[in-house]
């Protein structure tokens, strides 16, 4: 990426496309959820002085309970199968929230350490690292009501906002455009939110002055790509 990009935090390549002041290629990392594996990443962002932004889901962090993704490979592969495309992919917000319910109803056992402590995050350099949303549970906004959505974003705030490194930017889970609506946009402009998606990967400040939101390339093999059909990577 050194290679090839200008590395500067997610709040400043927001700040230059705001002001129009993306005069080169630039790139931001970010890493989602909280899990206990971006403990290895800050060790090697901070030897390299690389910055990062850290998207957290606060109900996990606060009951040390685990989210859907930890439990679903504990299922048979039938099982397993069948849940991860309805939580994926359904239309249907009864048929997600039944599916959902049923899923951390089960009598699973799951490894503890999953998440990083609020502890160890707060200790974690502010002038490098920053810290963004990512709702309260790891959940598609789409499927909730406005209500829901607004409650949702209000929790994650108020448990995020003790970071001295927090920024007002929220990275939908999963970050499919079929994962937000347009309640989701109104609500984040609402909160002073920038929005943030998973999918498109590279931005301008034309693209971002007419969808309010930033696109970013999720780490798989289609975004990566798609990167190199346009010449990135």
């Amino acid at each position: 990426l050194q290679r090839h990009f200008r590395i500067v935090s997610l709040k400043e390549g927001i700040a230059r496309m705001q002001t129009g002041e993306l005069d080169g290629d630039y790139a931001a990392l970010s890493f989602d959820d909280g899990d206990a594996s971006i403990r290895q990443a800050i060790g090697i962002l901070e030897g390299e002085g690389v910055p990062a932004t850290f998207f957290l889901n606060s109900y996990f962090q606060e009951t040390g309970m685990v989210d859907w993704t930890r439990i679903l490979p504990q299922l048979n592969e039938e099982k397993r199968a069948s849940v991860f495309a309805v939580l994926r992919d359904t239309g249907d917000s009864g048929e997600y929230w039944r599916t959902l319910d049923e899923l951390y109803a089960m009598p699973v056992e799951i490894p503890g350490g999953q998440f990083c402590a609020f502890d160890f995050l707060e200790k974690i350099d502010p002038e490098l690292f920053d810290i963004g949303l990512h709702g309260h549970r790891h959940e598609r906004h789409s499927m909730m009501s406005d209500e829901e959505q607004a409650r949702n974003l209000d929790k994650n705030v108020e448990c995020l906002k003790r970071f001295r490194n927090y920024q007002p930017i929220f990275a939908a889970p999963y970050g499919r455009p079929q994962d937000i609506n347009a309640a989701t946009k109104r609500i984040c402009k609402e909160k002073d939110l920038t929005l943030l998606m998973a999918e498109g990967g590279v931005n301008t400040c034309a693209t971002f002055g007419k969808e309010s939101l930033v696109r970013r390339v999720a780490a798989d093999g289609r975004e990566i790509a798609r990167l190199r059909a346009r010449g990135f990577v």
